[in-house]
């Protein structure tokens, strides 16, 4: 009986799961950390969270640039550190196997073997939450490119747009993320006080 711990540092939340075999048994969800150097941290707290002594591996999936294999988290615009040797100080702190990768990576491998993917070779993967991630799967093996491949959020939409928190203007997800919709709605509200849209959010 494996046990496991898969844990999503995101732009907002931690999100982490304790799975016995492939089913999940537990959850613990706080907010993300805002300091460089707590990403670590927040990831031994949620396991330690989730109180399991027989936890045999780790699984991490952060939010941005994450090099593969070392683990490295390299920098993200919605989460905080650069640089970060998460997997190997994971591994010290807990004394377990640790895995780190791209969130969006993580996600595509768990619908690839566990989920709505299984049977597929050739997999694309696009993640909407506080930013706009993605992923590709081609026969059978995750596509990495050069360094950083699916980075769909930050590619340029409206050279004349908004400035995204990448330091780019005009990203895709100044315009459809999760916070853009909402910055959208907002707007939309306040120039048509009376629309349906207002009514319904009033």
């Amino acid at each position: 009986m494996a046990t496991t711990v898969g844990i999503d540092l995101g732009g907002t939340k931690v999100l982490a799961a304790l799975m016995v075999n492939n089913d999940i048994v537990d959850t613990v969800t706080f907010s993300t950390p805002g300091g460089p150097g707590e990403l670590v941290s927040a990831a031994a707290d949620a396991v330690a969270r989730l109180g399991s002594d027989a936890v045999e591996a780790v699984g991490v999936g952060i939010a941005g640039l994450v090099r593969w294999p070392d683990g490295v988290f390299a920098w993200g615009p919605h989460v905080a550190g650069s640089e970060v040797p998460v997997r190997s100080e994971l591994e010290d702190r807990l004394g377990l196997p640790v895995v780190v990768d791209n969130d969006a990576n993580a996600a595509i491998w768990g619908e690839l073997h566990l989920g709505v993917a299984r049977g597929h070779d050739n997999v694309l993967l696009v993640t909407l939450g506080t930013g706009i991630g993605g992923a590709i799967v081609v026969d059978g093996r995750m596509y990495r490119g050069s360094s950083f491949a699916g980075e769909w959020g930050h590619m340029v939409y409206d050279t004349e747009g908004v400035r995204c928190d990448c330091g780019k203007v005009g990203c895709w997800e100044t315009v459809a993320s999760g916070p853009a919709l909402a910055r959208l709605g907002a707007a939309f509200v306040s120039q048509n006080p009376d629309g349906s849209l207002a009514h319904q959010l009033g």
